[in-house]
């Protein structure tokens, strides 16, 4: 869409302004030519600026990708692949508990978890659910799996489950990188 205002032509697309195109007079015009193009520069780099703080198309893929990596790294039992995306710290929400956990915390949680736990099954039930703030700093991921196994106690007490699942992953983008800084999560009763 196109409007004229005062002097210039103001492309408008998805509610970004376009930098401006200005006709001139032919005397005269020096001032006012060193206006027009000062203000199309601020108002060029002021889309920009705007453009870089906008979701990228390939965001939601980027979260869809840690997702997969994180069934991935259950499957493997893998503490690391599981743990590098996550902020220092996160929050995490679950079977009525709110836990607030650094990284010093989670990993030995996460190693115990996986080191005792044999998955036959760690799969999507349903494709996820992907979302973008529009600003492209936070993103959600909300999935269902079906987690199926064994988990060895301390007591060596061996249990098999075969579980649904359902949560979100919150995530934030910091110095250009997702990381994720929050979940709930709970699993259907059988």
């Amino acid at each position: 869409m196109l409007r004229r205002v005062g002097g210039a032509v103001v492309g408008v697309k998805s509610g970004v302004a376009a930098a401006p195109v200005v006709s001139y007079e032919k005397e005269g015009t020096g001032m006012r030519r060193s206006l027009a193009v000062g203000i199309a520069v601020v108002l060029a780099l002021t889309v920009i600026d705007a453009e870089s703080a906008k979701p990228r198309e390939d965001d939601a893929t980027i979260l869809l990708n840690i997702h997969n990596e994180l069934i991935d790294a259950h499957k493997s039992n893998d503490v690391d692949r599981l743990t590098e995306p996550e902020s220092d710290e996160v929050i995490s929400v679950s079977r009525g508990e709110v836990l607030f956990q650094n990284r010093d915390e989670r990993v030995p949680r996460f190693k115990d978890y996986l080191e005792n736990t044999v998955f036959t099954e760690y799969r999507d039930l349903i494709d996820p659910i992907v979302h973008v703030s529009d600003d492209g700093t936070l993103g959600w991921v909300i999935v269902q799996v079906k987690v199926s196994g064994t988990r060895t106690y301390s007591g060596g007490e061996s249990k098999s489950f075969d579980d649904v699942w359902a949560w979100i992953e919150l995530y934030k983008k910091m110095d250009g990188r997702w990381y994720r800084v929050g979940d709930v999560s709970n699993r259907k009763p059988n």
